[in-house]
Order: C-alpha cells, then structure tokens, then sequence
C-alpha cells in the first residue's frame, strides 16, 4: 500500500481503481488498530505502520472500492480472505479459463522458513495465530490443487507451486518461466 502514494501524498496513478477488503480498510481506519495477539513488540514501528496506513487509505479515498470475502474484479480476479497477517489480507485467484494463478501476497514472506514451516509465522502478523492457521489451510489448499502461486516475497520471479511433503509443505520454483 505504500507504493500507491507520493512523499506528498498525492496518489501516483491517477486513474487506477483500488481495491481493498472492506475488514482491511475497518482495521487500519479505525481509532486504535488491534494489535494486541501480534508479536511485534517495537511500539514505534506500530504507531509507523498505522500513520502509513491511515494516510494512504485517506488519500486513495475517491478511487477506493471495498471487497468483501468471495468477490470478483474485472471478471478475472477472485478475493479469498486469508485473515491473520491483517484482518482483511486476501489471497487473489487471477483466471482465464480453466487457467488460474494465486497471488498469496503476505501469506508467507519466505520460501525456505515460513511455507517449510507455517507454523514459524512473520512477527509483524497481527494476529499470529489466525495468521498461522490460514497460512495451513491456504497452502495446503494450493498443494492439494497444483496450483501456481506467484508472490513477491519467493525467490524471482516469484512463480511456482506449492508442495506438500511429510513434513509439511515446499516451495517448488517455476523456473521454465526464467529468462534465458
């Protein structure tokens, strides 16, 4: 959410709609965020994060459209609430067809750790054990169905599939979608 403004404030792209679940804009907008099943304990980086929030979702207002659980966009973008990182954290399922591809976004923030060990969790989840228990069900959902999963916190470029294993679940990069 960061990226969508300037130092200013002044929303970057102009004409783009932004989407946010409804749970996620409740939380950050609200008096005082509830943080208190996180184990971030730096109370200075929480009061940051907030400002942050507050600040980007004030000034993204007049281009803001608030999702509940289930919904789609542009017909090819489908919201799964995968609470636990934030209240409203979705995972999207991109489609076409019978072709789909997850971004699973904050779900995990390492390959090797938290998706060998979802149990492991982030610090800065603010439910930790929510977060914990929708890393499980999500990932054991994408391993069942072989699906490909892209996030910005895997190895580049971030594609591949999920797999589960005896103890537990591996991240297997796509790497035929290399460059040469």
């Amino acid at each position: 959410m960061g990226g969508l403004t300037d130092k200013s404030g002044q929303i970057i792209f102009q004409n783009a709609s932004i989407y946010l679940s409804r749970l996620e804009h409740d939380f950050w907008m609200s008096a005082e965020p509830n943080f208190s099943k996180s184990k971030i304990k730096d109370e200075g980086l929480k009061k940051l994060v907030v400002e942050v929030a507050k600040k980007n979702i004030a000034a993204l207002k007049p281009r803001l459209h608030l999702l509940e659980d289930g919904d789609e966009i542009l017909d090819c973008i489908k919201v799964q609430l995968a609470p636990g990182h934030t209240p409203g954290h979705f995972v999207s399922q991109v489609f076409s067809g019978q072709e789909k591809l997850f971004h699973i976004a904050d779900l995990v923030h390492s390959a090797i750790l938290v998706i060998a060990h979802p149990e492991w969790g982030f610090e800065g989840d603010t439910d930790f054990e929510l977060a914990v228990k929708s890393r499980v069900r999500v990932l054991k959902e994408l391993a069942d169905s072989r699906s490909m999963v892209f996030s910005y916190h895997l190895p580049w470029p971030g594609l591949g599939h999920i797999r589960q294993n005896r103890k537990g679940f591996e991240w297997g990069q796509e790497l035929s979608s290399l460059p040469d």
